[in-house]
């Protein structure tokens, strides 16, 4: 069986409700045999565990995450994905070039009017 992501806590089949711990997204292999070790065999069972429960356990952020998830909380705001900004960094030549036989060279890494 394939990873199954449960978003929003919805669990209107019985196939989420069994839904094997390791076949969560969001829970490696790891994590899936130190929650069944703690009886948490189904994403159900995980879910059931108190927020402080599963912050004290195992003190990871995503762990806490995909709980918030399978309860029902956005575990990412919007507003956190909206502050997120991109950088870009790009290199371009020194002037227009108008013919093909004009040989092309490489942009320089100085400052203007330093050689």
């Amino acid at each position: 069986m394939g990873n199954i992501k449960i978003i929003k806590g919805v669990f209107d089949t019985k196939l989420e409700l069994e839904c094997p711990i390791e076949d969560v997204w969001g829970i490696g292999r790891r994590y899936a045999a130190k929650l069944q070790s703690l009886g948490c065999k189904t994403a159900l069972d995980f879910a059931k565990h108190h927020k402080d429960w599963v912050r004290q356990t195992f003190n990871n952020i995503n762990i806490v995450r995909t709980w918030q998830e399978l309860n029902g909380e956005d575990a990412v705001p919007n507003e956190e994905l909206a502050k997120k900004k991109s950088i870009c960094i790009s290199r371009s030549f020194n002037g227009m070039i108008s013919d093909k036989d004009t040989p092309l060279t490489l942009p320089t890494m100085l400052p203007a009017g330093q050689t």
